[in-house]
């Protein structure tokens, strides 16, 4: 998998060649992108104006902030589990 890799890898391109080599499904990679676009507004600063914002995500689920945080934390304990529950990342 370290075949011409370049210095520095988006992450998109990571995906793409996991997918290549049949390390994640189409569906693992678009759930990681998912978890991405999840974690990208609590560590990058989001106005209410941008609808990643967690305030604005919540008000447009009808959920408290709270709630909506539980739930995105809830998805990605899940994906963590089915993607590292692969055979290609059996530690034995």
């Amino acid at each position: 998998m370290m075949d011409d890799l370049p210095p520095r890898i988006a992450f998109r391109d990571t995906l793409q060649r996991c997918q290549d080599r049949n390390l994640i499904s189409g569906q693992d990679s678009s759930d990681l992108e998912r978890l991405m676009s999840l974690r990208n507004p609590l560590s990058h600063f989001r106005t209410v104006a941008d609808d990643q914002n967690i305030d604005r995500r919540a008000i447009t689920a009808g959920l408290r902030s709270e709630a909506l945080i539980e739930q995105d934390a809830w998805f990605a304990i899940g994906l963590a589990v089915r993607v590292l529950a692969k055979p290609q990342f059996h530690l034995g």
